[in-house]
């Protein structure tokens, strides 16, 4: 268990690691490559029981720098992790995927999991309407990095994450300000929580969380 600065949860836990999808923006391969360790979808068992440890509440992004849907992440890892979230209730854990429509493949979920999709243009917004079918009480979409204008019906998504690319400065790019305005209208419309990362540099701050 790692403490995070990310802005919306408090830690990260990665029992599973790596992804093979090769994304130019992922902030996680350039880490790892950067230290010399290998970005293939990796297990580690003996990470699993960190949770534990933490008697108090928190919200932990698990598998940060892994894809728990993918189709390359097996099934007995996934299940592996859910099952230490079911050992957890006092936590909150919160997965971020870009297969949504994998996620009610892997049977029921735990209830105090959080399950999100990643939608950065227009093009990917069919992940929402996928992952409003999945059975998890609470489903959150992360615009992160906001690359275009994004129209979409949120009706039944609890939260939305908003952001900008970041790292090395020649390939950090913020969202126009209108594309940013619009998903907040958008946002207020359905009274959903939102939560403004710091790298949009937005005023006033909006750093809204679901009930749990």
């Amino acid at each position: 268990m790692n403490n995070t600065k990310i802005e919306w949860t408090d830690f990260t836990w990665n029992p599973i690691s790596g992804c093979l999808r090769n994304c130019p923006w992922c902030y996680a391969k350039k880490i790892y490559h950067r230290f010399g360790r290998s970005f293939e979808p990796t297990f580690y068992p003996e990470k699993l029981k960190e949770p534990l440890r933490i008697k108090k509440p928190k919200k932990i992004f698990a598998c940060s720098v892994a894809d728990v849907f993918a189709i390359w992440t097996k099934e007995s890892w996934r299940q592996a992790v859910f099952k230490i979230m079911r050992e957890c209730p006092q936590h909150i854990f919160q997965i971020l995927t870009q297969d949504p429509q994998n996620i009610n493949k892997s049977g029921p979920l735990p209830e105090n999991a959080w399950i999100g999709t990643t939608v950065r243009n227009q093009r990917e917004v069919g992940r929402i309407e996928i992952l409003k079918q999945a059975r998890a009480r609470t489903k959150f979409v992360s615009f992160e990095p906001l690359m275009s204008e994004i129209k979409a019906e949120l009706c039944g998504i609890e939260w939305v994450i908003i952001g900008a690319m970041t790292g090395p400065m020649r390939n950090r790019y913020k969202p126009e300000k209108e594309w940013v305005d619009q998903l907040i209208t958008n946002v207020k419309t359905h009274s959903i929580p939102i939560f403004l990362k710091d790298n949009l540099s937005w005023k006033p701050e909006q750093k809204e969380f679901p009930r749990y």
